[in-house]
């Protein structure tokens, strides 16, 4: 557990930021190649993601590839929101919904991991027949998204928060 000072774990939330946005950093220019990801990560079928990534295939390869670097970013920035939060949590419930984000984001985090596996089934080498990937693709994706409503804005609200104590707090003259 992070340590109970208000500027430790504003640092350390600061580091979890940091990463994430490297993560999107590394993310970017490869995803700028591949506009229609997510349309590709909810296709279904092999052929309509084939189709999705048409002549660009390689493109899309790189960035599903590329995601990897940006799901270990965002997937360390909720985590560390996640035990930042329940160290600073004042009740028991609220260090429970704060826990809650590090679980959240990690299991995001391999929902991602285990959707980018299954769309590289499909694209790398191209395989149409491969339909239980598209579909597995699609599973994770949803579960993916569906975590990260509660763990993205959760996240933001510990980072505010952190904000607001820190800015409040009394200072002390040497």
């Amino acid at each position: 557990m992070p340590p109970r000072r208000p500027w430790s774990l504003f640092a350390l939330m600061l580091a979890g930021v940091a990463t994430g946005v490297a993560g999107e950093l590394l993310y970017a220019p490869y995803g700028a190649k591949a506009p229609e990801i997510v349309r590709l990560e909810f296709a279904g079928t092999a052929a309509r993601m084939l189709d999705v990534a048409g002549t660009a295939r390689a493109d899309y390869v790189a960035a599903v590839r590329a995601d990897f670097a940006l799901i270990a970013g965002y997937g360390t920035a909720l985590v560390v929101a996640g035990l930042a939060g329940a160290a600073l949590a004042r009740r028991r419930w609220t260090r429970a919904l704060a826990a809650a984000i590090a679980v959240t984001g990690l299991a995001a985090g391999v929902c991602d991991a285990v959707e980018n596996l299954a769309i590289l089934a499909v694209l790398d080498p191209a395989d149409p027949a491969a339909d239980g990937a598209a579909a597995r693709a699609r599973w994770f994706a949803t579960a993916k998204f569906a975590l990260l409503l509660y763990a993205a804005p959760a996240a933001l609200a510990v980072l505010a928060v952190m904000v607001w104590r820190v800015a409040r707090r009394p200072r002390v003259s040497p």
